[in-house]
C-alpha cells in the first residue's frame, strides 16, 4: 500500500531499538487513504538507522505486515497481520 512519509522534527522521539533521536533518522509514516487503518496524520514511526517501525499511539514495535491501529485502539484487529485478517 502507498504511504506518505514525514520527517520528524520532534527531538523527543527516540527509536525503541537503537535509541537514535536524530530528526534525520526518524520518519513519520502516514498510511495511504485507502488503507484500512488510515488516519489523517502520522500513524507509525520508522527509524532509517536500524529499520525499526513502531506505532505512534501504542509504542509497540511493528513486524512486517503489521499496522498501527487507527488511534491505537485495542480492538479485535490490534496487532494482527494482513494474513491473519484474511482467515
Amino acid at each position: 500500500m502507498k504511504e506518505q512519509l514525514h520527517w520528524s522534527f520532534d527531538m523527543n522521539i527516540k527509536c525503541p531499538k537503537c535509541k537514535t533521536s536524530s530528526s534525520k533518522n526518524i520518519l513519520g509514516v502516514e498510511y495511504w487513504y485507502a488503507h484500512p487503518e488510515h488516519y489523517d496524520g502520522i500513524s507509525e514511526w520508522n527509524c532509517n538507522k536500524c529499520g525499526t517501525r513502531w506505532g505512534r499511539w501504542t509504542g509497540q514495535i511493528l513486524k512486517e505486515g503489521q499496522w498501527e491501529p487507527r488511534g491505537g485502539n485495542d480492538g479485535e484487529n490490534n496487532r494482527r497481520s494482513d494474513k491473519d485478517k484474511q482467515r
